[in-house]
């Protein structure tokens, strides 16, 4: 629903409440293309035990993701925090462990020449994660000699912003992550890699990111 447009589905607070094994099951991205308003400003977190306040940690494990002609890769694609939803763009407490990211993009296949590829985010403006990880994990990225990339363990590429119709910045942060996961550029140009964020970028000279 939310690749389809559904503002409901888009913006909606998700709670993950045990371990998903996909048992090799292919995904598909979600919010993938964001062109069309088809991205995702929500939040993914885990349970919390509401009696002591403890939050839990779950797993998705045991899948694929292959895309061709795909900007934003991961398992979700393009995150867009909008400041009149609370908590939009918290990832809390996710762990992805033992999985495959394949990420292709040739010439005509989409609007522009770049891969932002990430196991969690691929594009991610004014996302949060907090104790979020992946593990066991690997991300292939191919392209045309022209098509360039930002490769991130955790996230493709992280962008704070300034909303001028709020007044108000959603900083990008990411807080205690643990993140082994392989990368492999197998063609095309890199412009920038990490092993938890591809790229940090901003639209307002202030504040931490």
């Amino acid at each position: 629903q939310v690749n389809n447009g559904n503002r409901t589905y888009q913006t909606a607070a998700y709670v993950l409440t045990n371990d998903i094994d996909c048992k090799g099951v292919e995904l598909e991205v979600i919010g993938n293309n964001p062109d069309n308003d088809k991205y995702f400003s929500g939040s993914f977190t885990s349970d919390y035990n509401p009696e002591t306040g403890e939050n839990y940690r779950y797993s998705i494990s045991n899948f694929s993701i292959n895309t061709e002609g795909t900007n934003y890769v991961g398992l979700f694609g393009a995150v867009f925090a909008d400041l009149s939803i609370q908590n939009s763009g918290l990832f809390y407490g996710i762990t992805l462990e033992n999985y495959e990211i394949n990420a292709s993009m040739y010439t005509s296949e989409a609007e522009t020449q770049t891969i932002a590829c990430g196991s969690l985010v691929g594009y991610g403006v004014g996302t949060t994660m907090y104790l979020c990880g992946a593990s066991n994990g690997t991300i292939n990225i191919s392209g045309d000699s022209g098509y360039f990339s930002y490769a991130g363990g955790l996230i493709g590429y992280q962008q704070g912003y300034y909303f001028t119709e709020y007044n108000e910045s959603a900083p990008s942060e990411i807080s205690y992550a643990q993140v082994d996961v392989d990368i492999n550029v197998l063609s095309g140009l890199v412009l920038s890699a990490g092993g938890i964020s591809g790229h940090l970028a901003t639209n307002y000279p202030f504040g931490a990111v």
